[in-house]
């Protein structure tokens, strides 16, 4: 049987335009939902796992849900930005059950001064214990120091996260994730 594929714009809330506003009845296993919201594309596939929702990773329809939940897939592509000089951000988040291992592929750029990195995270991890190893690998800075710029990941409240640091500047952060 083909698979359905449905373009939504926003994740939760039951409008005509979120992903939770599928009806569950008519859904085929594999089913795929492209997400578009603000500077971010979430990809779905269905899944009849019977999971509970957990948003973005998990979303579980308003009407008919029966076993059915979409289930986030990579790439998930977005920008963030890490705004305010010596400030934290979370670039990216999800549940670590959905996975032991993730590559981010990443670009940072600091408008102010023209600066720019790329690179790749990779992290693994245990779920049960909460332990998470990383290991990032860049390129050579162009047109500056990118060294204000830091990224790290940890387990927080069951969740997987990439957070990011810089110390001066305002850096923009795109990032690709692939789950392992």
């Amino acid at each position: 049987m083909a698979k359905t594929v449905y373009i939504k714009t926003a994740l939760t809330g039951g409008a005509s335009g979120a992903l939770d506003s599928i009806d569950g009845s008519g859904l085929l296993n594999n089913d795929v939902v492209l997400v578009i919201l603000d500077e971010s594309v979430y990809y779905y596939t269905l899944a009849t796992s019977g999971l509970s929702e957990n948003s973005p990773e998990i979303i579980v329809p308003d009407t008919n849900p029966g076993t059915n939940c979409w289930i986030l897939k990579t790439p998930k592509l977005g920008t963030k930005r890490a705004t305010a000089v010596g400030s934290t951000a979370t670039i990216d988040y999800f549940s670590d059950i959905l996975g032991n291992g993730c590559i981010w592929h990443y670009s940072a750029f600091a408008s102010s001064t023209a600066t720019v990195r790329a690179g790749t995270i990779t992290a693994a991890w245990d779920a049960g214990s909460d332990v998470v190893t990383y290991k990032e690998s860049s390129t050579q800075d162009v047109s500056g120091d990118t060294s204000s710029l830091v990224f790290t990941v940890d387990i927080n409240s069951d969740n997987v996260r990439l957070k990011s640091t810089c110390s001066v500047g305002t850096w923009e952060i795109k990032v690709i994730r692939n789950m392992l």
